[in-house]
């Protein structure tokens, strides 16, 4: 967390949107769109078949398989430029570290449709579900049934607009509505934004007991400490009393003697 605070400039934030993995026979999903934000400037930048048709001239409200496939390559090489020209910047993604879901599924999804894709180090792809739970415990939210994220936001209050649900997704995904499928896959990044922004400013909600969250350690107490301001208080009003407590010995011992 503190190497993408300390590195705004050079931090986007990604998500995308795919084609439902169920009743596929083994074959890799399409891909949707693809949003990515900057952290700094908190512009958007949006891959996605709808844009991309219109680019082409297509009435992407009736795209065939063939110019679907067209749409889909040209998307994806757009992206993978971008990438190309941002290979130094750290991406914040949502678990997307499997060869099924992630950034090697847009890889080889880009390689069916015969297009050449740019690899990144897995050093500046950073999994936010991963680093919550180092944080909070591998608790802070539950999975079902909508996975972590959702949940996470409806505790927290985040809903950008736009912002489906999975299911939902792939419900658009069969209807062709490629517009609200990339209106989604934008509040998903701005969803990643808002929770780091609250777990800078100590706000973000979880699902973990205090145990889990801090551990039964002296560093985890430590850290209960400083992220509570009561408990920081009476902390400090310990020290005091201990520190008055003290100088009272001193000065009978000094006495005595």
């Amino acid at each position: 967390m503190t190497k993408i605070k300390n590195e705004k400039r050079s931090t986007f934030f990604i998500h995308y949107s795919c084609e439902s993995f169920e009743n596929l026979d083994g074959y890799t999903p399409r891909i949707a769109s693809i949003s990515l934000m900057n952290f700094e400037s908190l512009q958007i930048i949006s891959f996605s078949i709808h844009l991309e048709a219109q680019i082409q001239g297509f009435n992407f409200k009736e795209l065939n398989n063939k110019q679907l496939d067209l749409c889909e390559k040209g998307m994806l090489k757009n992206y993978f430029n971008f990438l190309k020209k941002n290979n130094s910047s750290n991406f914040v993604h949502w678990l997307m570290n499997t060869p099924t879901y992630g950034f090697e599924a847009i890889k080889n999804r880009y390689k069916i449709l015969k297009g050449n894709p740019v690899d990144l180090n897995d050093n500046i792809k950073i999994n936010l579900s991963e680093i919550l739970c180092l944080i909070y415990g591998y608790n802070y939210e539950v999975d079902k049934p909508d996975g972590r994220l959702i949940h996470l936001c409806e505790r927290n209050n985040i809903s950008p607009l736009g912002l489906l649900k999975g299911r939902e997704e792939a419900e658009l995904f069969k209807q062709r509505d490629w517009l609200k499928l990339s209106n989604s896959t934008n509040a998903k990044v701005k969803s990643l934004l808002y929770i780091v922004r609250k777990h800078y400013k100590k706000e973000l909600k979880t699902n973990s007991n205090i145990v889990e969250k801090y551990g039964l350690t002296m560093r985890g107490l430590e850290e209960l400490k400083d992220n509570s301001y009561i408990l920081k208080t009476i902390w400090w009003l310990i020290i005091l009393f201990i520190g008055f407590y003290l100088r009272d010995l001193y000065n009978a011992v000094k006495s005595i003697g």
